[in-house]
């Protein structure tokens, strides 16, 4: 297992007052929950960005679905009129 790397984060004071605070009401270091938002932080940024590329990845290989502007537009065009229609069909 590697040794844990040490780095410095500078914080307002807003933010390292609810960082204490936080640390206070749950009995838990600050240094952990640092590290707990970082992991959560990295797990998140990390599944969007493959997300992205998966939704990126579509239209270039043709499996992409999509209704063309002009109906959409007519669609949204038609909230909150008396003849609302239903959303556009996917191609």
């Amino acid at each position: 297992m590697e040794s844990p790397a040490t780095i410095t984060v500078s914080l307002d004071l807003e933010t390292r007052r609810r960082l204490s605070a936080a640390a206070k009401g749950t009995g838990r270091s600050e240094e952990d929950l640092v590290r707990e938002a970082l992991h959560y932080y990295l797990d998140l940024q990390e599944s969007h960005s493959k997300a992205i590329g998966v939704a990126m990845e579509e239209p270039m290989n043709g499996t992409a679905t999509h209704a063309s502007h002009e109906d959409v537009m007519a669609w949204m065009s038609s909230w909150g009129s008396d003849k609302k229609q239903g959303p556009p069909t996917l191609s």
